[in-house]
């Protein structure tokens, strides 16, 4: 079985601070989707770093108040860039 359209934002607060892992299946990397470039963007809001590959990304900030706006963020953003794709 291989996963197909998949998408996947996890986010959580450790030892105080938030952090995020993306993940992106192949055919959505192909329609725009770079989980790296998202991390890079998402990790301003968290006040911290972040980056990876198209397919997988991990963030690290230092304000976990912002780690719901940023889950948003990244849904929002993902929409939009699959939206254009059609």
């Amino acid at each position: 079985f291989k996963w197909k359209n998949t998408f996947i934002v996890f986010g959580n607060i450790l030892s105080g601070k938030p952090v995020m892992i993306l993940q992106a299946t192949e055919d959505l990397v192909k329609k725009g989707i770079d989980c790296g470039k998202i991390a890079g963007e998402v990790s301003m809001k968290l006040k911290g770093g972040g980056g990876g590959k198209p397919t997988f990304a991990q963030i690290g900030g230092s304000d976990a108040h912002y780690l719901g706006n940023a889950i948003d963020f990244v849904k929002s953003r993902v929409s939009d860039i699959l939206r254009k794709e059609k």
